[in-house]
């Protein structure tokens, strides 16, 4: 698999059982709730794989955003998350659309690597314009 995102959008298995995917999940769901600033809080989880936890930071913030490359990624999270009040999942195309200031918290967890400098600098400015 030659791209990072295709290797996310596909079958892959980093995780050792599924035990070990849903604590993985869980855990950082806890660790970003625990950063919401308030209950009125909108957070950006830009990035958020499978997201399978997200419902805990939702439960923290006013909306989560959840926000990744791979399309299939974003379709299993749009099926998992459907109806939930508090949860959208977009794009990374539909984030530049969102207006300055529009977001409190940004989470980036695991995906600067895959970046190249000008596409890092590109968002810093993008999640600067949304603080």
């Amino acid at each position: 698999m030659g791209d990072w995102i295709g290797f996310w959008d596909s079958e892959h298995s980093i995780y050792v059982n599924a035990r070990h995917r849903d604590v993985h999940y869980r855990t950082i769901a806890d660790d970003i709730a625990g950063y919401v600033p308030s209950p009125s809080a909108t957070v950006l989880d830009f990035g958020c794989g499978e997201a399978l936890h997200a419902d805990r930071v939702a439960a923290a913030a006013n909306r989560l955003i959840l926000v990744d490359a791979a399309p299939k990624v974003r379709a299993g999270l749009i099926a998992r998350f459907a109806g939930h009040p508090k949860i959208e999942v977009r794009s990374p195309q539909e984030v530049v659309a969102l207006p300055d200031r529009a977001i409190d918290l940004v989470v980036m967890n695991s995906v600067a690597q895959y970046l190249s400098s000008s596409q890092r600098d590109g968002l810093l400015a993008l999640f600067r314009r949304l603080l």
